[in-house]
């Protein structure tokens, strides 16, 4: 069986090597309505998704067990949001353990670090679907929100980092929950690959 490496999750949850790139990483190919596919999951990541836009992409291991998808958007008053999404294979692991392995590695770097809230997250109207912590601190001199989502999809693990302006938390929330709404709108198989 396939498992990840800790380290390539700290990439990721740190945002590094996110870039555009003129041709496809291994582990996407192209989709239709300009849409890149993760070729061993099928999960499809589309330019435009809910206001977000994707500004990157990049594998991680070069086979497509680890991937990771850069979005970005601005809040009514042109505030940055930034979400990076990771699609990994972990072994056996529960949203809140995922979670918990990973919130070590998204506080790095920050300062000031205090939690909002932390628990299961319950996507409104659709019940509890994953995990997600809330973080507030500073980042390089500016007061930073910081989000991380996680989700169990059988073989596939799902991770979702969100950096936002300080105090703009439920204007965040509410542009991530339909993020993530109108994601799994796109029908997202999350097959298991063959081994």
């Amino acid at each position: 069986m396939r498992k990840s490496s800790f380290l390539l999750m700290a990439l990721l949850i740190a945002g590094a090597g996110v870039s555009r790139a003129a041709e496809l990483p291994g582990g996407f190919v192209e989709g239709p309505n300009g849409r890149i596919v993760h070729s061993e999951s099928g999960a499809q990541f589309p330019e435009e998704v809910a206001g977000f836009h994707r500004t990157g992409f990049v594998s991680f291991d070069g086979q497509g067990e680890y991937v990771g998808v850069a979005y970005n958007r601005a809040l009514d008053d042109g505030a940055p949001v930034s979400l990076r999404i990771a699609i990994v294979h972990i072994e056996g692991m529960t949203p809140k353990e995922h979670f918990l392995i990973a919130k070590p590695l998204v506080l790095k770097g920050l300062e000031d670090v205090s939690t909002v809230s932390e628990g299961e997250y319950a996507r409104p109207g659709k019940g509890i679907d994953g995990y997600l912590g809330i973080f507030s601190g500073r980042d390089a001199g500016r007061d930073v929100g910081i989000g991380l989502w996680t989700f169990d999809r059988g073989y596939w693990d799902l991770r979702g980092r969100v950096e936002f302006p300080a105090g703009r938390q439920a204007e965040t929330q509410k542009a991530v929950d339909a993020f993530v709404d109108a994601f799994v709108a796109v029908g997202q198989p999350y097959r298991t690959p063959a081994e």
